[in-house]
């Protein structure tokens, strides 16, 4: 099951040390080497925190500065049961993978994938779903819209509003489906490994600005990519410092690509 974590770690450097790491109740952000990645926080309290680092006894609006974390070690923090501590991990990663950089070198070396100019990845879904049967893991906003050609559809939510599916519905619903939307929350939570296999037969799009736009989930069942670029660490804070609702959505550069 931790295939698809050790994937997208193994590439991260070693000897590059973590700058700066911030966290609060709407966003996680890592610099490092110049570059800034985030992900939405998940704060939920689960286990303690495995980095002595960054241990602390109140994590949220905090600037923590880690002694001595490598860039990969942080990384590896993805993979904690302290799911604080896991986004963290996350939004390491996306310092490394979402970088305008990164995205041009994969138009480069793919030229086969698709960069649609619209960002928004539930635009293009009008078609694809076209009486079909489709999912979103997460409920996304105005889903319910971008959902009305479906044959069937289906809204799955750990916290269920009135009218969606609890998450333990994926069990049964996703081996059926043709189209599933996947919230990038689920890199955090550690449930994307177990919903990609059991949505081997869909196409799978990974929704959010806490996605890794890393090449290799295409060979994991992954068929597009939609996430976010962060490119000023101290801007991003400031945002979160005054307004925290959405900050990675009305902050970063929303970017996705596809595999034909």
């Amino acid at each position: 099951m931790w295939t698809l974590y050790d994937e997208l770690i193994a590439p991260l450097p070693e000897t590059i040390l973590i700058d700066n790491i911030f966290q609060c109740d709407s966003c996680t952000l890592v610099s490092v080497d110049g570059k800034t990645g985030g992900t939405i926080t998940n704060s939920l309290h689960t286990r303690p925190p495995m980095h002595s680092n960054i241990r602390r006894s109140d994590i949220m609006h905090s600037d923590i500065t880690p002694s001595a974390l490598s860039w990969r070690a942080c990384a590896g923090l993805i993979k904690s049961w302290n799911f604080q501590e896991a986004s963290i991990g996350g939004a390491a990663l996306n310092a490394y993978y979402n970088q305008v950089e990164k995205i041009q070198e994969y138009q480069t070396l793919y030229p086969d994938w698709l960069f649609p100019e619209n960002p928004n990845p539930f635009t293009d879904l009008s078609t694809l779903i076209t009486d079909k049967r489709v999912a979103s893991i997460g409920h996304f906003r105005n889903i319910e819209q971008y959902f009305s050609n479906a044959r069937e559809a289906y809204i799955l939510e750990r916290d269920p509003r009135t009218g969606d599916y609890p998450d333990s519905a994926c069990e049964y619903l996703l081996p059926d489906m043709d189209v599933v939307v996947i919230t990038g929350f689920t890199f955090i939570n550690k449930t994307l490994p177990r919903l990609l296999s059991l949505a081997s037969r869909a196409h799978v799009i990974l929704v959010g600005p806490s996605v890794c736009m890393a090449p290799c989930l295409f060979s994991m069942g992954v068929s597009a990519l939609a996430g976010t670029v962060i490119e000023d660490f101290e801007q991003v804070k400031a945002y979160a410092l005054c307004h925290g609702d959405r900050t990675l959505q009305h902050t970063g550069l929303p970017v996705r690509f596809a595999k034909p």
